[in-house]
């Protein structure tokens, strides 16, 4: 799923009958209109990429999501291992993609990536990565929004050791800089 219609090839784009509803983690809904083939630059300078096909569009996505599954589709064998998660192209196997693991998680590299995609001319259309990103407002959001707890009949224990869900941490001050309280 991608926002930006502009990274579709243009000969690729196909506007859907009926809109897609994707449901996010905030418990709203954005809608796919189209969808298209995306082609990620391996290197740019040499044209080699992969194409990735039916891709939707949602213009009111915040950023690029690809599925493993998609790119599995588009011919990208994806390797996880306790190094990392490793991304190859299925002719070559070549290397295009790294996320290091980390404390139990795959990474991906933010900013430093970005610029050495762009020197490497992995990213269409993108010369040069200016200034200093010191806050990402859709990786915050990814990290810390959640839905509010739904209220619950209170339920007593009728014995020793049985389990109990409380809130022992919150509600957790400053706000969240979306304004959410947790």
């Amino acid at each position: 799923m991608t926002p930006n219609a502009t990274w579709l090839l243009p000969d690729s784009i196909c506007t859907l009958d009926e809109p897609v509803e994707v449901h996010l983690g905030d418990d709203s809904v954005i809608e796919g209109t189209a969808r298209g083939t995306l082609r990620l630059y391996v290197n740019k300078r040499a044209n080699e990429f992969v194409d990735i096909h039916n891709v939707l569009l949602v213009p009111d996505l915040a950023t690029t999501l690809i599925s493993i599954p998609t790119l599995a589709q588009s011919g990208i064998h994806t390797l996880c291992d306790e190094i990392g998660a490793h991304m190859l192209t299925s002719d070559t196997k070549r290397e295009i993609f790294q996320a290091p693991y980390v404390r139990g998680l795959y990474r991906i590299q933010g900013e430093q990536r970005i610029r050495k995609m762009v020197r490497e001319g992995r990213l269409p259309g993108i010369d040069a990565v200016t200034g200093k990103m010191l806050f990402c407002e859709a990786c915050t959001l990814g990290k810390m929004k959640k839905l509010t707890f739904k209220p619950h009949a209170r339920r007593e224990t009728n014995a020793p050791f049985e389990l109990v869900h409380t809130d022992l941490g919150g509600p957790i001050s400053p706000r969240t800089p979306s304004g959410f309280k947790y």
